[in-house]
């Protein structure tokens, strides 16, 4: 987790002010690192950060280690490893024997869909008589988001029938609420 107190930007590029950044996770034990003001600096292939007036502490079974420094690196290596994928569809067709790339496909299909499928729950949501209906558009809003992404989570590992099945319900849901609350009235 990183926090940024502040930016700055001048002719050397962007200053961090007040960094605080804690890692739970290096081998048992936990890193927190405050600084003064940091900058991040493309050297070669890798990203550095430079990190100066500082403070490190290491926790270790309930033992603290404290270091200072005035000046301290951070550098990064990209990763050399180069994918087999050569096209999207040779990305997305991996679905058929990855699980993970099947509930990838139906996640993202999906959210990319509910603007579609809730449209209609968001007109008739939104029309409203607020002196008569207060309470019911946000548990109205709410219900809608909720159980479609429930429906994700429980059906992604099968694309075919999540995609169609829980894009249409919705569709089929929010038209019905659409005559009935906006078309009988208006």
């Amino acid at each position: 987790m990183v926090y940024v107190g502040s930016e700055s930007e001048d002719k050397n590029g962007t200053t961090y002010k007040d960094i605080v950044m804690f890692n739970p996770f290096v081998k048992d034990s936990q890193r927190l690192i405050t600084a003064k003001n940091a900058k991040i600096i493309n050297v070669g292939q890798s990203v550095e950060l430079s990190l100066n007036e500082g403070k490190m502490y290491d926790i270790r079974d309930e033992i603290y280690h404290q270091s200072n420094f005035k000046s301290m690196k951070i550098r990064t290596a990209q990763s050399e490893e180069i994918s087999d994928v050569g096209s999207i569809k040779e990305y997305w067709m991996d679905a058929a024997s990855s699980d993970k790339r099947r509930k990838d496909l139906s996640t993202y299909v999906l959210v990319a869909l509910f603007p579609l499928a809730s449209t209609l729950f968001a007109i008739s949501l939104g029309i409203v008589t607020y002196r008569y209906e207060k309470g019911m558009v946000y548990v109205g809003t709410f219900g809608v988001l909720f159980g479609y992404f429930t429906l994700i989570m429980l059906f992604s590992s099968k694309p075919a029938l999540a995609i169609p099945l829980i894009f249409f319900v919705f569709l089929l849901a929010g038209v019905l609420l659409y005559k009935a609350k906006i078309t009988r009235r208006y």
